[in-house]
Parts: C-alpha cells; structure tokens; sequence
C-alpha cells in the first residue's frame, strides 16, 4: 500500500515517528508522501524524507497557511520553493487549494492556488489539491489552468458527480478515514460508483481519525481499515484495491515499481 497524504512530520508524531513508521511498514505500508504546507515547515520535511527511505514529499503552501505576506511576496516564495521542487524525492506540487471553512481570505487563497497550478506545470509534477466546500470553485480553476500531469484531490468527501468532473480533469480522488463512517452516504456512493482507476488510498494522519478511532491519533499504519471499506463498497477484495491503488500511485507520482 500507499499512503498518499499523511503529515508524518507533524509534532504529533515527534515522540515515536520511527516506531509509527515500521508498525505502517508491518501492517504493508511500503511508501508515504508527505505534502508541504508552509515554506518554514520545508527544511525539517526534507530531512526526514532524506533519512528515511519510505518517504517521499511535496512542497506547497496550504491555504490555512497563506499570508498577506505570502501572497504579496510570490517571487521570494519561488527562489524559496524551487530547490525543493528539485529535490529527487519530491514527487509533487502541494498542499495547496482551497477552503471556505478556514478564516483565509479567499482572494489570497485563489492567487496562490494559481500560483502553484503554474509551478505544477513549469515544474512537469502532478499537484495535490485541498478542496472543502469549493469543488465548484476548484474545477473553474482547474479547467482554465489546464494541468500536464494530473494529481489529487486530497480527502474527497464530494458527491460521484463532482467526482466524475474531476477525474475527467485527469485527478486521482485520495480515499481516507471519512468513508469508514456509514453517515457519510454520498461520498461512498461516489467511491463504490467511480472505477478503481480513480483511487488512491491516504490517511491525513495525524488528522481524519477512523470510524471507532474518534479522539484519537490518525496514523499511517491504518491504512488496512480504508481499503476494507472501499473493498466492501465495491464488492472485491482488499488485494484488488490495493493492486489498483499502488499501481495508480505509481503512475502519478512516478514510482518505480519495486
């Protein structure tokens, strides 16, 4: 398996990264990208991603970390950002997007998000996307930013509909702990109708617990529990989701197939 979101970096994980990471290797977790959020958090991402064999990142600027600051400074941001994007174990532009559920304006966030679907393409790397309560929004960006190499949108929880539009974009959807939760009708609907092609399995761990984990550390090393639902969703077993997964993963990101 792949875990295609998980801020292992994050402090959450700072008292005992090394043994999370081999429980996730145990439980058949062989590769986790861990995306960028904020341009000081980049240095201590690249270190552990540099010591650790498992672990490739992204380097972006997520919308709960813009600033007046950084969108009034994008070229800084640029010299800042480049030599990451140049590093040979990132795989992608990101964490960026937006999201009207955070105090952000939505202006700055727009400006940035156009910013990096630029660099995702003068770079030739796939984006991962952060979309709450803008799918609507996300795609008019995205049409008109016409991408090269795809990417994701992290933690889809949108209607098959939205999803159908965004895999006709040439986005992957990262599937996580929201569909462990039978409430979350829709965004199963969506999984168990969209083709296996579409799907890339994540865990936004610390964040998005499972269902029954509620209140509880998110981690890598549940990755299994999202592959049982979406294996159940669909009606197939859990070595044909991972099949699936780890092959999309690969293509996207350009995994070598070891």
């Amino acid at each position: 398996m792949i875990d295609t979101h998980c801020h292992i970096d994050f402090p959450k994980f700072d008292a005992d990264r090394q043994a999370v990471l081999a429980s996730s290797l145990r439980a058949g977790v062989q590769k986790i990208v861990v995306p960028g959020v904020s341009a000081s958090q980049w240095p201590k991402l690249q270190t552990l991603i540099e010591q650790t064999p498992s672990l490739y990142f992204a380097a972006g600027v997520h919308p709960w970390w813009v600033t007046e600051s950084v969108v009034a400074n994008l070229e800084q941001l640029e010299s800042e950002i480049t030599p990451y994007l140049q590093h040979e174990k990132c795989v992608a532009v990101g964490e960026c997007g937006l999201d009207k559920l955070c105090d952000i304006a939505f202006d700055w966030q727009q400006a940035v998000l156009e910013y990096h679907i630029d660099l995702a393409k003068r770079f030739c790397k796939p984006i991962i996307l952060h979309s709450v309560k803008t799918h609507n929004a996300m795609l008019v960006h995205l049409k008109k930013g016409a991408l090269t190499h795809g990417g994701v949108v992290h933690a889809f929880s949108g209607s098959t509909q939205e999803a159908e539009q965004y895999w006709q974009q040439g986005f992957y959807l990262g599937i996580g702990g929201t569909i462990t939760y039978a409430r979350t009708n829709k965004t199963r609907k969506a999984v168990a109708a969209m083709p296996l092609d579409a799907l890339l399995l994540e865990t936004d761990a610390p964040d998005m617990p499972m269902n029954g984990r509620q209140g509880q550390r998110n981690s890598p090393e549940y990755l299994p529990e999202v592959v049982a639902v979406i294996a159940e969703l669909k009606n197939i077993s859990p070595s044909e989701v991972i099949a699936a997964t780890t092959a999309n993963a690969q293509r996207l990101f350009k995994f070598s197939n070891d």
